[in-house]
């Protein structure tokens, strides 16, 4: 089932790879880069003495002023991230209306950000809140959560007087039964993902030695820029395929009879 969903994916991404790639660019910047960008321009220094003092096991060297200052350009980090979430999840609506076999433009991604951006703040709030709180009990039950509040987001646009709480709530029980699945899907990608790493890995290292070698804060920035162009094939591929996913187990449109005959089609095979 996992090859189908993939086939799909890439058939609907046939002629809209230029416009999806330019949305997830537009959506990582503002959703992951840019706060990190602010804290590298702020407090690389300190991040960097406290780096030294752990590696050391002992954070003396580090003042609580410091320690302090460091822990709340983190935190600002993060509100930056959930201010601008409605850009991520203008992206994923995007992607959703293309396994739709939606006609899509470049402006669909700021639709939360004009619409509903209360609503879309407070979904990834809550989210990163939930997520946060399962994962201090162990990491595993955090993943299991993640599976869970997976399809929240489509939700969110399918019914648009449902709650990010409603979402979320409905996201599980629409899960039930399915995290499997989507884990199996999840795994699928472990080649695709391990393979941008090494690529964006490689670029970045020569990046290091050929352009920022006198230069560590511009080559942290270049980076962190490297970093979000080479990942985003990876979350265009992934997200519409994810997009699709949602679009089967809630048999919407022609997509779950489809899926279902190409399965069985491919058993007989």
């Amino acid at each position: 089932m996992n090859n189908i969903y993939r086939k799909k994916a890439r058939t609907a991404l046939s002629g809209n790879w230029q416009l999806m790639l330019i949305a997830c660019c537009i959506g990582l910047f503002f959703y992951e880069t840019l706060g990190s960008i602010i804290f590298l321009l702020t407090s690389r220094d300190v991040y960097l003495k406290f780096q030294i003092a752990m590696s050391l096991g002992n954070l003396n060297g580090v003042s609580r002023e410091e320690l302090s200052f460091l822990m709340s350009n983190l935190f600002l980090v993060m509100v930056i991230g959930v201010v601008l979430s409605p850009f991520w999840g203008g992206f994923n609506w995007l992607a959703l209306a293309l396994a739709r076999k939606q006609p899509i433009v470049l402006d669909e991604i700021f639709t939360p950000l004009k619409t509903q951006p209360v609503r879309m703040i407070t979904f990834w709030f809550l989210y990163f809140i939930y997520i946060f709180g399962w994962t201090l009990l162990f990491i595993i039950p955090g993943i299991i959560k993640m599976h869970s509040y997976s399809m929240a987001i489509y939700l969110l646009k399918d019914n648009p007087d449902m709650t990010p709480n409603q979402a979320i709530t409905q996201s599980c029980e629409l899960m039930n039964g399915k995290k499997g699945e989507l884990f199996s899907l999840a795994v699928s990608f472990v080649a695709w993902f391990i393979l941008t790493l090494v690529v964006t890995s490689i670029i970045v290292e020569l990046a290091a030695v050929f352009l920022f070698s006198n230069n560590p804060l511009a080559f942290d920035i270049a980076q962190l820029i490297i970093s979000l162009i080479l990942m985003c094939p990876f979350y265009v591929y992934f997200k519409t395929t994810l997009a699709i996913f949602y679009l089967d187990i809630t048999m919407q449109s022609d997509s779950h009879d489809n899926l279902a005959k190409e399965e069985k089609k491919s058993i007989l095979i």
